[in-house]
Formats: C-alpha cells, sequence, structure tokens
C-alpha cells in the first residue's frame, strides 16, 4: 500500500483572502486522498469560542477559527471525509495569534505529544521565539509510525540554535527504537546548509532526493518572507525526512502557481511512499 503525506506551512492568518485559502487546502486534500498532513502555523484567537477542551492542558484547547477546525468541517461537510487530527500550541505569533502546528491522519491516533524543542529561557508559551513539535503515534494496519510536524526556528538565533532544536527532536526520535518515523515540516534552513548536512550525517534520509520522480520545482519559497526578508531568491526549506530508506515513488512541489494554486508564502510537498 502507498501513502499520500503531505506536508505545508499554511502562514495561517497571514494571507489575504484566507478563508478562501483554506477552502483551496481542504478542497485538495479531498481530491489527493491524502493519508497523512503536517501542518505548520496553524493560528487561532484566544477569544474564539472552544470546540476542543483540553482539561488537562488548557493552553492546548482548540478554538472555533482554528484552521485545522476550519478545514476538517468542510472535509466532512462537503466530501464525507473525516481526519484524526492533533494540534499543538506553541506560541504566540505576530502579536494576537496562539500560533500551533498539527497533523492530520487518516490512520488511527494512537497517541499525541508535545516535544518542547527549545532553550529553557524560551519555554514560555508568550514568548515567540518558543518551540515544539507535534508529535503522533499512527496505527498502520497495526505497525506503529511515528509522525512528527516540524517549524523549527532561524538557525541563526544566538539562545536557541538548529543544533539544540534539532537534537531535541532526534533525542526524541530515539525513543521510538526500530519504529518507522517520518518528520515533515518548515525546517528554516537551505537544502545546501550545514545544518541540512547535519540531518543527513545522523542518518536520516531526505524523501524528497530518494525519490523514483520529483518535480523539476525543488523550492519551498520564491524568495523574500517574513524571517527570510535578506533573501532574494528560491530556497529548498520544508524537507520530510526519515529514519530509514523507504520506497518514495514521488515527491511533488504543490500549492504554486501551476498546481493546486497559492495559498501560503510557502509551498507544500506531497509524497507517494509505499510501505
Amino acid at each position: 500500500m502507498a501513502l499520500k503525506i503531505l506536508t505545508l506551512n499554511i502562514h495561517g492568518y497571514q494571507e489575504e483572502n484566507q478563508l478562501e485559502k483554506f477552502d483551496i487546502i481542504a478542497d485538495n486534500i479531498a481530491a489527493n486522498n491524502y493519508d497523512i498532513i503536517a501542518l505548520q502555523e496553524v493560528s487561532q484567537t484566544e477569544e474564539n469560542e472552544p470546540v476542543f477542551v483540553r482539561e488537562d492542558d488548557p493552553t492546548q484547547t482548540m478554538r472555533a477559527n482554528n484552521p485545522i477546525y476550519i478545514i476538517g468541517k468542510r472535509l466532512k461537510e462537503k466530501y464525507g471525509i473525516e481526519y484524526f487530527s492533533h494540534w499543538v500550541n506553541i506560541k504566540m505569533g505576530f502579536v494576537i495569534y496562539q500560533e500551533g502546528i498539527a497533523i492530520m491522519s487518516k490512520l488511527p491516533i494512537i497517541k499525541g505529544e508535545t516535544i518542547v524543542a527549545c532553550c529553557d529561557e524560551y519555554n514560555d508559551m508568550k514568548d515567540s521565539k518558543r518551540r515544539a513539535l507535534a508529535k503522533t503515534k499512527l496505527d498502520y494496519n497495526g505497525t506503529p509510525i511515528n509522525i512528527y510536524s516540524i517549524h523549527f526556528g532561524l538557525a541563526s538565533e544566538a539562545k536557541n540554535p538548529f543544533i539544540l532544536q534539532f537534537t531535541k527532536l532526534h533525542e526524541d526520535i530515539k525513543k521510538n527504537g526500530d519504529e518507522l518515523t517520518i518528520f515533515l515540516g518548515d525546517f528554516n534552513i537551505p537544502d545546501y546548509s550545514d545544518e541540512y548536512q547535519k540531518i543527513l550525517e545522523h542518518g536520516y534520509t531526505d524523501l524528497y532526493e530518494t525519490a523514483k520522480t520529483k518535480s523539476d520545482q525543488r523550492a519551498t519559497i520564491a524568495g523574500f518572507i517574513h524571517g527570510w526578508e535578506s533573501n532574494d531568491k528560491p530556497l529548498r526549506i520544508d524537507f520530510g525526512f526519515s529514519n530509514r530508506a523507504l520506497d518514495v515513488e514521488s515527491a511533488d512541489v504543490v500549492f504554486t502557481k501551476e498546481k493546486y494554486g497559492l495559498v501560503s508564502d510557502h509551498y507544500g510537498i506531497e509524497f507517494k511512499i509505499n510501505i
């Protein structure tokens, strides 16, 4: 069986015609029948009505303007498609938003976790430099698969550099033992960087590079975006990695002008993997 996986930084509530773009995302999720979706910058505002209350941790309460709720509602009402979901509130983003990351899955979620990936000084929900990862253990026909949605900070951050964030991820992945692990998202590092090489040196496989067929389009940002204000060229800063070599049938950059339409300042990547 092939798993279809999407990763996309949706740039939540920073886009013009935002609700229309959520609809475009939902419509293409339905059309492509993704099994697993990793999303970043999944933001909401605290004053909105709660739709899923986490009594164990009120800071993780999902609200009515959460993109996961909006996209999931459209998928269910328009297409009759339901996804399990896990949303993690990371920090305050763009002054007023509870900015999070998420995983949507057709496979049952055995367990959802939050993995803090920052130095102690930034481990405050109100700190815009706080970083955390969304982790789910999924049930794939009785076999567990671990999925992480990633949104690392800029590698140049002095007190919270890439290597600290990546080490937090790597240490958690080791806890999974021999279980398949796939981690995807916005890494905020280009594919020619020392930080990218560090991931490969730890034994992880770049799913795009190992795909049998891949899109000619490699870059996942066109140039200047928030956080990359001095950049003026296309870069590949969004990735999918695994802890073992996989049979990747295809890897395509999507949500571009040419494919599915623009919905964010990032493009997405979709993978088809034979498991």
